[in-house]
């Protein structure tokens, strides 16, 4: 009996036990934790509205109720759904609005956090003469920037063979700089001058100096823009290098919408989805002040020198300084049709072999950048590694 007892007694601990840890698994399992959404504008007028929610861990049973704080009397700007991402078009008029992100999980208390978006819209051009496009990438006023190269002449866009301003132009020609060029988001355009602007003697001025503005180039003139987005700017970029961010492969681009749209389907048929660590990594990154990673630029220009210093005290390499990343890329084919260690180095592919097995350095061939006589060699380690890596590569070669 004793021996029962002692099995009976152990048998209601485990039975015990088990039930509490269900009972705290539950309660873990229906706690909603980290909620958090991005503001998003969709369309070029600024009026289109995207809210993409989440939680801190992801479950796919939580409901979001977006309320994009539009309407006061009825329901019409609010949304429930299980699905992260809800659009609003909100009303044509520049406002700011309060958005509430709630969400819900059976067997967990709600949770709410609200977010202040301003809606800035941008009334489109007239079709016509009064502009084209989406003018708000030009909408605003202008000035010459104060600096050699503001303003040239040449025969073809870009060039400036003729003429092209120097650093002493914006002390001498200090009345062009301050005139202001007023793109108006209706396609209109104003050239303000003030009481002084440039004038020369085509203008019927007695010499070229600062003077009152000459009708009809004074700027009362009536004038209007075109603005063609297809020969836009289109800006890729990505976070690996000034975030430090490498191994998260997560790329952006911007630009004119039809060419945007069609990059989004050519890459989503061709790669997989950036997964929703890298992407709220991301969206943390890009919101964060640039100072916070200054100290890494900093960082990485000691780096740079170091490293620049050292590989050129290796004969047969010739460096250039980069101005971005965290790579050199050296001119390697000083060393090509020589034999080193038994070893013909015919190209860039056989001197960064040779280098991995004769120095155990890794570099990468110039090939895969566009330069078949390079190799490209990475900083982003620490300095001491930096030194040994070099030291190796000046033992190999010599």
């Amino acid at each position: 009996m004793k021996i029962l007892k002692n099995g009976m007694y152990l048998i209601l601990v485990l039975l015990l036990s088990t039930t509490i840890s269900c009972h705290e698994d539950d309660e873990m399992r229906n706690t909603i934790g980290g909620l958090d959404f991005v503001i998003a504008t969709l369309n070029a007028e600024g009026n289109k509205t995207g809210v993409l929610a989440s939680t801190v861990p992801g479950d796919n049973r939580t409901v979001y109720t977006v309320d994009f704080g539009a309407t006061a009397d009825d329901d019409t700007d609010v949304f429930q759904t299980s699905a992260p991402m809800v659009t609003y078009d909100y009303p044509e008029e520049t406002v700011t609005y309060t958005i509430t992100v709630t969400a819900s999980l059976e067997g967990a208390q709600d949770v709410s956090i609200t977010k202040e978006h301003t809606v800035t819209f941008v009334v489109a051009p007239p079709s016509g003469g009064g502009g084209g496009g989406d003018t708000s990438a030009v909408a605003g006023t202008w000035r010459l920037a104060p600096e050699s190269g503001a303003f040239g002449v040449g025969p073809a866009l870009n060039d400036v063979s003729w003429f092209s301003s120097s650093a002493d132009d914006v002390t001498t020609r200090a009345c062009l700089f301050d005139d202001e060029y007023v793109f108006g988001a209706d396609g209109s355009f104003q050239n303000i001058l003030g009481t002084e602007t440039w004038v020369e003697a085509w203008q019927g001025a007695a010499g070229e100096a600062c003077g009152a503005p000459v009708a009809p180039h004074d700027g009362t003139a009536t004038a209007t823009y075109t603005y063609d987005e297809a020969a836009g700017t289109i800006t890729i970029n990505g976070v690996s290098k000034a975030f430090a961010m490498t191994g998260w492969r997560i790329g952006f681009l911007g630009g004119p919408e039809p060419i945007a749209r069609a990059c989004n389907k050519m890459q989503g048929q061709i790669t997989s989805g950036a997964n929703c660590i890298a992407q709220r990594a991301v969206i943390t990154a890009l919101e964060a002040d640039p100072s916070k990673v200054q100290y890494m630029v900093d960082e990485f220009k000691v780096r740079r020198d170091l490293i620049l210093k050292l590989l050129n005290n290796i004969e047969g390499f010739s460096c250039n300084t980069p101005e971005g990343a965290f790579y050199v890329f050296p001119d390697v084919s000083a060393f090509y049709g020589k034999i080193m260690n038994g070893n013909l180095i015919n190209n860039a592919t056989d001197f960064s072999l040779y280098l991995l097995e004769a120095a155990l350095v890794a570099t990468v061939t110039g090939d895969a950048f566009g330069n078949p006589n390079c190799i490209r060699i990475s900083y982003a380690a620490s300095q001491d590694q930096i030194i040994e890596a070099i030291n190796r590569i000046k033992k190999a070669v010599s």
